[in-house]
């Protein structure tokens, strides 16, 4: 079936983290976080009615002071009134480190110099101004849901790895001041345009540069996102990248991924992935169309004949990178960014119907699916 063949993607899987599928929404109400153990900790969720909790988050914001402090939040469109007590807040020393001067250059400027000239093209401006009030809604909502079980559940780095990356709660991160926050532990940022090839997407992580797509999911889009977008990308990606072995894991993996070879049917799944993906996202797009995507998609999908070094270095990044547990298959933290991003996985990981398996060279045989939640995670010892 299509489903059992996803695995030999090849290429595409190697991107095919960007199509987002977030698992199940059926979750219990939060439980006290203050006292319970780290087996019930992995229980938590959230109540999930994103219509109210949207509506809600829009009505708690205002127009910027005028003259105001060169804060994100306040060079933005709006900024919010409250910030969670305790919670990471990306403070304005980011605004001066990522106007620096560096040789004449800002430190984003310094960043985008870096990109070879035959990566420029996927590099695009973030256009801050141009997401509105939902847009930040769906990004509070999200990132405050989320952060309230992954403070227990996700490796130590996370939490303080928001803020030493440039993100907070209230606000989208603005790409430039990640960018600064970043270079502080050799990695940088750039804005991409969406969807870009996947061997492109690794060779930006080997040159130690998050790709990261300026784009938002809608909020028909909250658990399930069927394109790339910051919430995924930035919060899910970089919040481990202070923590040295892993950022040097991701630039050794990205560059290992880049000389891998790939098909012809490597490329056209990818290409099935994308049109998919894009016409999920589009509000005007009808049930015929998306019908018609996933024939063509899943049709892609049959006709692959072999696995190539693409879709193993893929496999691989995709239980490490994207859906990575670390310790024990008794005893574990989520750091893969497609846990670390999803309002459903992060949650429904810790079932008993999702095996934990001691991550080893095995993994490179293990397809996924990337339309369904994992049914398997794999578990490393350390980084």
């Amino acid at each position: 079936s299509a489903r059992e063949q996803v695995q030999r993607e090849g290429a595409g899987a190697a991107r095919g983290s960007r199509i987002r599928h977030t698992g199940h929404t059926e979750v219990a109400e939060t439980e006290s976080a203050e006292t319970e153990s780290a087996g019930e900790a992995r229980k938590r969720a959230w109540p999930l009615d994103p219509a109210k909790l949207i509506r809600m988050s829009v009505s708690s914001v205002r127009p910027p002071s005028p003259g105001g402090n060169g804060s994100s939040a306040a060079k933005g469109p709006w900024h919010a009134r409250t910030q969670r007590a305790g919670a990471p807040r990306a403070g304005t020393e980011h605004v001066g480190a990522a106007n620096a001067d560096w040789g004449g250059l800002t430190a984003y400027q310094s960043t985008r110099r870096r990109v070879p000239s035959h990566l420029r093209r996927y590099v695009v401006e973030q256009n801050y101004d141009e997401y509105n009030a939902v847009d930040q809604a769906v990004w509070r909502f999200v990132l405050t849901q989320i952060y309230d079980t992954l403070r227990h559940t996700a490796h130590p780095a996370y939490e303080a790895g928001l803020a030493q990356t440039g993100i907070a709660l209230d606000h989208i991160p603005r790409i430039d001041e990640m960018n600064a926050c970043l270079q502080r532990y050799g990695w940088g940022a750039v804005c991409v345009d969406g969807f870009i090839p996947p061997r492109a997407f690794v060779e930006f992580q080997a040159l130690g540069i998050l790709p990261i797509a300026a784009d938002i999911r809608t909020k028909r889009h909250l658990v399930y996102t069927p394109a790339p977008d910051i919430i995924h990308e930035a919060a899910g990606h970089a919040p481990i990248l202070p923590d040295p072995t892993y950022a040097a894991y991701l630039k050794r993996i990205g560059h290992v991924g880049s000389l891998a070879f790939s098909s012809p049917e490597d490329a056209r799944v990818y290409d099935a992935i994308h049109q998919l993906s894009e016409i999920k996202e589009r509000p005007d797009a009808t049930e015929e169309q998306v019908a018609r995507a996933e024939r063509t998609f899943a049709d892609a999908v049959e006709s692959v004949t072999r696995v190539t070094e693409a879709t193993r270095m893929s496999r691989l990044y995709w239980w490490t990178a994207e859906y990575g547990l670390v310790g024990t298959p008794q005893d574990y933290k989520l750091f893969g960014a497609g846990l670390l991003s999803s309002l459903g996985e992060s949650h429904s990981c810790h079932g008993s119907d999702v095996r934990k398996i001691p991550l080893s060279v095995e993994c490179l045989e293990v397809g996924y699916d990337i339309t369904r939640a994992q049914p398997q995670l794999f578990v490393a010892r350390d980084f």
